[in-house]
């Protein structure tokens, strides 16, 4: 029985034994080695751990029962040591190989499985990679090998491409060609493209599909120069790649002119024209209109904004109607000093314009004439001096014998007479009886008030009379009766004789205000002329061009009223920067601005507002919006960069998925990175049939991914032929034919080696009709292995 036959024998015999046990397999288990510790012998199986646990080391044959050894106890993990390899590595042509003590598939101290080491010279090895032979046992020939693939054959060529896959032909990525060097390793990859750092340059430079994505301001306005000179555009890509610029070409500067625009393009317009919006007169006088400085027509200057008025000709007013630069010139008089009235009534007053401007008055008012007096004055003012006293100066004579005295008639002290200014000695106490009584040439001298003027009563109820002698002579009194009283008027005057004036006008003297705004002047109450009733005596100040300033200038009782913006909300700045205030007033006047400045601006977050408050919202943050993945394999998501919860930077918005159990699916289902990595013998060699029917392939997922399965099928069996097949795939060589047998050499003679006699000769079995085989002239002789079977040929 040759080896084949005993194996299937043994093969039936062991599936007979654990029939009749009824022993059932071990669960299904993955990698290497199982979980497992017992015996797994002669256990029928799908998968090499099945046969090949923590305790027992083995594999599962053809016939799917385990074949396996108790492994042996170590002493040191990571220890080294050789080992025979199991009969299926023995199958490749190999025998010995390396074993680890707890290698990382046991959990206690035991010899790992034995495996294929094999390390020859570089030279031998680049050799190996190319006679079509396993040569490291490992099941893969060749080109199949790891080990081989950075080895070429001499002279050929093949693309290559360092980048990611990913990357390959994608934007500028591209593959270049390498060429296999004498010593069978390949050179430098030339002409390749691999994704570098993205350049603003109209071009995918990092092969992610987006060109200049970056570069996010790409393409939108912009704005070169200031004033005159500001120009637009749209950000381009920068010459050298590295950011984008504004391709405006801004205008060139110009002189600047008085024009409202900023011709030199300084940020400044009119800067030259600094008194441009102040205040400016033109004219004289009357003439004289308000205005603002304004630019000309020609740009080159300012001028005033008001046209004045025509002159007049001249009156007296206080004012230059004829424009000249004087006042009232034509009226040389006026301001100099004016008489009015003669003797006493004379008063001194100043020359001013007459109510009809066009002559001069002079405001003083004579004084009332009075009754002559002998005072040596022009009391009734009829320019002579008292003339009613005719012997005025006249000699007299006083007393009477040793009283009398010689002398001249002179005004009496109270005026009302000429007394002779003699005095006569006296004689007797002087009485009020219009004598003279003590002889001193003087009449009742002792009694000056009398004769004099006297009033009695009130107010407007006084009157005037004259002391006169009382009738025992010892005084004087008064001649008057008091007026009668009238109803109080605002007069200046004690109407009703109380000794209180205009007392029934309580505001008189009082402050007050006359006109509105500007206009507005104050003064006080003063009696109106019919004498019913008080009046304020402020004159209203001219009104003026109305300017921004809280004023009624122009005092037509509205305040600012042509700066129809003020009050109104306004806003400046941008972004965050942006505040809300009020238009107010321009500090010249002549315009309104918003009364608050901007925020001050910070730096930026990521938090979908503009916190730098140049126009832009979480500009730093470049990658915000863009496509993001998390986790790996099945576990990955795509989503979004968002912000942060801090605001400083971006995450993505997904979650990686939840990992499940690996499959052998293409899929990295556990997300740890790998793809089917618990499936280790897939793409590995695999073998299906025996003899002819013998089908190598790889080991790929099975349909319901649970496991692995070899990617072909065993071949189609044939009729047998003498040929030293198998063509049957029974395992049996020729065993159909009858006239295919062994052979031994009988004779030596021509054979290209020496064969001793009686040794098998394994070449192709020639077999003919005449039984005869024929290797290579000349012909050699065999005979049958058992000669009963058969003559000799």
């Amino acid at each position: 029985m040759n080896k084949l036959s005993a194996r299937l024998y043994l093969g039936c015999v062991m599936w007979l034994a654990f029939s009749v046990l009824h022993c059932a397999p071990p669960g299904l288990c993955e990698g290497p080695i199982g979980p497992e510790t017992l015996d797994p012998t002669n256990s029928p199986c799908t998968v090499d751990c099945e046969c090949n646990n923590q305790r027992y080391t083995g594999y599962c044959q053809k016939n799917g029962v385990c074949l396996s050894s108790a492994r042996t106890p170590c002493d040191v993990p990571g220890k080294k040591q050789t080992c025979v390899l199991q009969q299926k590595d023995e199958q490749s042509g190999c025998t010995k190989g390396i074993q680890t003590c707890q290698d990382d598939n046991l959990t206690d101290k035991y010899w790992g499985d034995c495996k294929l080491e094999f390390t020859p010279s570089t030279n031998e090895f680049k050799a190996m990679c190319f006679d079509g032979l396993d040569n490291d046992c490992d099941g893969k020939p060749d080109a199949l090998d790891e080990d081989c693939q950075e080895t070429c054959k001499k002279g050929t060529e093949a693309p290559c491409f360092n980048g990611k896959e990913s990357e390959l032909n994608v934007g500028l990525c591209k593959a270049g060609l390498r060429k296999c060097q004498e010593d069978n390793t390949w050179g430098i990859c030339e002409g390749e493209i691999r994704a570098k750092e993205e350049l603003c340059n109209d071009q995918d430079d990092d092969c992610d599909g987006q060109t200049d994505e970056d570069f996010t301001d790409k393409g939108t306005p912009c704005q070169r120069g200031e004033g005159a000179c500001l120009a637009k555009g749209n950000m381009v890509c920068a010459k050298d790649g590295n950011n984008t610029t504004c391709d405006a070409t801004p205008n060139q500067p110009t002189l600047e002119l008085c024009n409202d625009k900023d011709d030199d393009c300084d940020g400044q317009i009119d800067e030259t024209f600094a008194d441009k919006g102040e205040r400016c007169e033109i004219g004289t006088g009357a003439c004289l209109r308000t205005g603002t400085l304004e630019c000309k027509s020609n740009g080159k200057a300012l001028e005033c904004s008001a046209t004045p008025d025509s002159p007049k000709a001249e009156l007296c007013n206080d004012k230059d109607d004829d424009c000249d630069g004087q006042v009232d010139e034509t009226f040389a008089e006026k301001g100099k000093t004016c008489e009015v009235g003669k003797g006493e009534c004379r008063n001194i007053g100043t020359y001013t314009c007459s109510s009809d401007g066009k002559s001069l008055d002079c405001d003083a008012t004579p004084h009332a004439p009075q009754t002559e007096l002998c005072n040596n004055k022009d009391d009734d003012c009829d320019g002579t001096i008292d003339e009613p006293f005719p012997t005025k100066g006249d000699t007299c004579e006083v007393g009477t014998g040793a009283c009398k005295s010689q002398g001249k008639f002179v005004c009496k002290p109270d005026g009302y007479g000429v007394v002779c200014d003699a005095t006569a000695s006296p004689s007797a106490v002087e009485t009020c009886n219009g004598k003279d009584d003590d002889c001193d040439g003087a009449v009742d001298e002792t009694f000056p008030q009398l004769n004099k003027s006297c009033t009695v009563g009130r107010g407007e109820c006084t009157k005037q009379g004259l002391y006169i002698c009382q009738a025992n002579g010892s005084g004087t009194t008064c001649n008057a009766s008091p007026g009668t009283a009238q109803a109080e008027r605002c007069n200046g005057k004690d109407d009703d004789c109380d000794g209180a004036i205009d007392e029934t006008f309580t505001n008189k003297g009082n402050n007050c205000t006359n006109g509105i705004g500007a206009c507005r002047n104050q003064g006080v109450f003063v009696c109106a002329a019919d004498g019913f009733k008080t009046t304020c005596n402020a004159i209203p100040t001219s009104p003026q061009t109305e300017t921004c300033n809280d004023k009624d200038d122009d005092c037509d009782g509205f305040v600012d009223e042509t700066f129809v913006g003020k009050g109104t909300p306004c806003t400046v700045g941008q972004g965050e920067c942006l505040n809300t205030g009020q238009f107010v007033c321009s500090p010249n006047g002549a315009g309104i601005v918003c009364g608050v400045l901007p925020k001050q601006p910070q730096n930026e977050l990521c938090n979908g507002k503009d916190d730098d408050c140049d126009g832009q919202t979480d500009e730093t943050f470049v990658k915000k919006g863009k496509v993001c993945k998390v986790g790996v394999g099945t576990c990955q998501k795509t989503g979004t960069f968002v912000c942060s919860v801090d605001e400083k930077s971006t995450v993505c918005d997904q979650q990686p998925g939840t990992p499940m159990v690996e499959l052998c699916n293409g899929q990295d289902d556990d997300c740890d990175g790998s793809i089917d990595e618990t499936f280790t013998n897939k793409g590995q060699i695999c073998e299906v049939g025996v003899g002819e029917c013998l089908n190598r392939g790889v080991f790929i997922c099975k349909a319901d991914n649970s496991g692995t399965v070899c990617s072909v099928q065993a071949k189609q069996p044939t009729a047998s032929k003498c040929d030293q097949l198998d063509r049957d795939c029974d395992g049996k060589i020729d065993n159909t034919s009858p006239t295919c047998y062994d052979w031994v050499a009988t004779s030596i003679s021509n054979l290209p080696t020496t064969v001793n006699a009686g040794t098998r000769v394994a070449v192709f079995c020639n077999y003919r009709n005449n039984g005869k085989i024929t290797l290579s002239s000349p012909q050699i002789a065999f005979y049958r292995k058992k000669e009963a079977e058969g003559p000799a040929l």
